[in-house]
């Protein structure tokens, strides 16, 4: 297998495993208390498209010049702590670097 393709497996990997792991950390509940609370997943899909409108509106090449200037440090400088970011604060209220989630921490 070549690098290319190893590079294009290894994020895809990566998150399926950080999912898996917090499925199967998730305490289980009833059938009327969930886990994740509502507000959760508003503050998370909140932060995206925060950080949509800030990085990829308002800015030239729609915010996708580092993507193409430098692909792999892109993916994981930004991309790679973007869903680590959304993912915890929609589990947990708090995004992956331990804050509310009101900031962009990367």
């Amino acid at each position: 297998m070549s690098i290319s393709k190893a590079r294009f497996l290894t994020f895809p990997a990566a998150v399926a495993l950080v999912g898996g792991a917090a499925l199967l950390s998730a305490p289980t509940a009833s059938a009327h208390d969930h886990w994740t609370p509502i507000a959760n997943v508003g503050a998370a899909v909140k932060y995206d498209t925060d950080h949509l409108q800030a990085e990829h509106l308002d800015q030239p090449l729609v915010g996708f010049g580092p993507a193409i200037s430098d692909p792999q440090g892109w993916a994981t400088g930004h991309l790679t702590p973007f869903v680590l970011d959304t993912a915890a604060l929609a589990a947990t209220g708090h995004d992956a670097a331990g804050g509310d989630g009101s900031g962009h921490q990367h």
